[in-house]
């Protein structure tokens, strides 16, 4: 997946990621491997983000703009804090204690590398019902905002875009994160993409500008970078002859360009994702075939 290494949403997706591999906490760990383990001490997984994460083989920070500080530093810095009891929801806060510091889910959830809970990255708790209560924690005393992430980053899903989840884009140019999509800074001729279309997988108002995120990686659009403005469609159904027009497969794979020459029967379609039988048995994007 893309990441928006300045977007306080993206730190949740990152972090719960980050959950799901391999990883061990270590006090002093920023997220390096170790054997194929990542090490995290409670503030390094946050800062790991903001650093713009590592390679696997552990090489320097690809972008060491934010200062390196403890969660007391931070949470010092911070000009929009209050106590644990007057949490907004929004996920993506900080929630603090002294010594320690977590990442806020939402519905009183909160994703933390820590020793307290299997030495390692969990999800706990300190309100709501959860059917297991030995990952209840009380003692944070405080939330704040992040100094060096975006809270005007947020996931919207109440119809205010002009194309929904799941939608097949064609797009003129992209971006690499969010921000640059609602900024226009930074962007990326199709051209120079493999592919010049994508099915939306994420929507987001950052400052009130709509931002899609293509194929959960691929890149960020938005409205004005869509070509014609509309999206692909298709009305290819399995067992139409159908001829590719791009010799890239769904995955990315160059094929030779006699495959452009002749006309394939479709034997299978999931969304955007159709394969083409008789012999090439390959899956192209909905928008690379036609009749």
């Amino acid at each position: 997946m893309a990441y928006d290494y300045t977007s306080a949403s993206d730190l949740v997706s990152w972090c719960k990621e980050q959950k799901n591999k391999a990883n061990a906490y270590r006090l002093g760990g920023i997220g390096r491997y170790e054997n194929g383990v990542r090490i995290f001490d409670c503030v390094g997984l946050i800062k790991c983000f903001m650093w713009h994460d590592y390679s696997e083989k552990n090489a320097s920070y690809y972008n060491k703009e934010v200062p390196d500080k403890n969660e007391t530093g931070f949470f010092n810095e911070a000009t929009e804090k209050g106590s644990i009891d007057t949490i907004p929801e929004i996920p993506g806060l900080m929630v603090y204690q002294p010594g320690h510091i977590g990442v806020y889910l939402g519905n009183g959830e909160v994703i933390e590398a820590t020793a307290a809970f299997d030495k390692k990255i969990v999800i706990t708790y300190f309100k709501g019902n959860h059917p297991d209560t030995s990952y209840k924690r009380t003692t944070w005393t405080h939330w704040f905002k992040m100094p060096y992430l975006n809270y005007d980053v947020q996931e919207e899903t109440n119809g205010e875009f002009a194309h929904t989840l799941g939608e097949t884009l064609r797009f003129t140019t992209c971006y690499r994160s969010s921000t640059d999509a609602a900024t226009i800074k930074n962007y990326i001729p199709a051209s120079q993409m493999l592919r010049d279309s994508g099915k939306i997988t994420r929507c987001l108002k950052v400052n009130g500008i709509s931002a899609y995120l293509l194929d959960d990686g691929l890149c960020w659009v938005n409205d004005g970078d869509i070509a014609g403005g509309s999206t692909v469609s298709s009305e290819i159904k399995v067992g139409d002859k159908v001829t590719p027009t791009s010799r890239y497969s769904y995955e990315g794979v160059q094929l030779i360009a006699d495959v452009l020459n002749h006309k394939y029967s479709v034997i299978e379609i999931r969304g955007d994702r159709v394969v083409l039988g008789d012999g090439l048995n390959t899956a192209f994007h909905s928008k690379d075939i036609r009749k």
